[in-house]
């Protein structure tokens, strides 16, 4: 279940806009990288200020503004991307101006994940816990709800989410040695 949203007092606008300065050149100089323009950036920048400042929400704690700043920059700045392009089709062809300054990005190496076969998964599957490999099942395999697992296992609905996240939790654990990867969650 999702957090209800905070919404921002007049206060809390005026203690943001006062630490948004701080914040420039760090933006500035990303926005530099990114549009290749010192005014374009400039503009994004302010863009951003402006979109932080306008969010209903209550702006995140002080070591997480840099990074919510930086996510609403990035998100502007192919916000602009994708207009600039949309904008260029209607009008012609793609022009250099618009590859150059809106590049697709290059595809990644392939997840190591995807390498993982069918008899490697019922393996991991096989060493779960039977309370977690059976609400496992019945959400991801057979597509049954929170509340119908609830019902059929008698148990109570959060009891199945923390099972389920268990379950994935140790599934990682399990297929990561398989796949030659790091598990991402320890052992607690």
């Amino acid at each position: 279940m999702r957090a209800p949203v905070q919404t921002r007092s007049e206060d809390e606008a005026l203690r943001l806009a006062k630490r948004l300065p701080a914040y420039e050149p760090g933006l500035l100089e990303v926005a530099r990288h990114l549009c290749g323009d010192a005014s374009e950036a400039k503009d994004l920048v302010q863009d951003t200020f402006e979109r932080a400042l306008r969010s209903s929400e209550s702006p995140p704690s002080e070591e997480r503004l840099r990074a919510w700043l930086f996510t609403i920059l990035r998100n502007l700045f192919l916000d602009r991307c994708r207009r600039q392009r949309a904008r260029a089709e209607r009008e012609e062809p793609l022009g250099p101006e618009v590859e150059e300054s809106c590049p697709s990005p290059e595809p990644g190496p392939e997840p190591s994940w995807t390498s993982i076969t069918t008899d490697q998964f019922r393996t991991a599957l096989g060493g779960l816990k039977e309370d977690f490999r059976r609400v496992y099942e019945m959400h991801e395999l057979e597509g049954r709800t929170y509340e119908e697992i609830s019902r059929q296992l008698e148990i109570a609905r959060p009891t199945v989410g923390s099972r389920l996240v268990r379950a994935r939790q140790r599934l990682r654990e399990l297929l990561a040695p398989m796949i030659g990867a790091e598990s991402e969650v320890s052992r607690d």
